[in-house]
């Protein structure tokens, strides 16, 4: 196994100066705790016979909401091309989690929507998600986990609204 080189001492100053922030940052803190969920609504989906999900699906599937979403609207949202947003809508609907049919409003558009499996899948990655919360409540105490999740409420309203 070859060896890294090391890092400059200003590299080295650097790489301090963003650890010892972000152990304070409140979007770093988020991620990681909200990387912990995903990792165990993933692996509730596969428990649940869901073994093709992928992690790298979460953000796409995210954005599908109720009667579904266009395609073009959903690049915008992940910030990608829509290229590369129908590439991972053609993955996971292979896998048949999502169908694209055609947009009533536009004959041109299609509209991404979950079929019936990728609802099942997204139910069981809920209740897994559920799970992991049950185990955060019992650590944290009744009273701080809700506190935690009123703050988080909170917290998304005011991101979302401004207010």
């Amino acid at each position: 196994m070859l060896a890294l080189p090391s890092l400059t001492r200003e590299q080295t100053r650097l790489r301090r100066q963003v650890e010892r922030v972000r152990q304070r940052n409140l979007g770093h803190l988020m991620t990681r705790v909200g990387r912990f969920l995903v990792d165990a609504a993933v692996r509730g989906a596969h428990d649940q016979g869901f073994s093709e999900i992928r992690e790298s699906w979460v953000p796409l599937l995210r954005h599908i909401e109720g009667d579904g979403i266009r395609g073009s609207e959903l690049a915008r949202r992940l910030g990608v091309t829509k290229q590369a947003a129908q590439q991972l809508t053609a993955e996971i609907e292979a896998h048949g989690y999502v169908e694209r049919v055609p947009d009533p409003s536009d004959g041109r558009a299609r509209i991404i929507r979950l079929t019936a499996r990728g609802w099942q899948s997204w139910l069981a990655g809920l209740r897994a998600s559920k799970q992991m919360e049950a185990r955060l409540r019992a650590s944290l105490g009744a009273s701080d986990f809700e506190q935690l999740l009123s703050l988080a409420q909170k917290t998304l309203q005011f991101m979302e609204t401004g207010e």
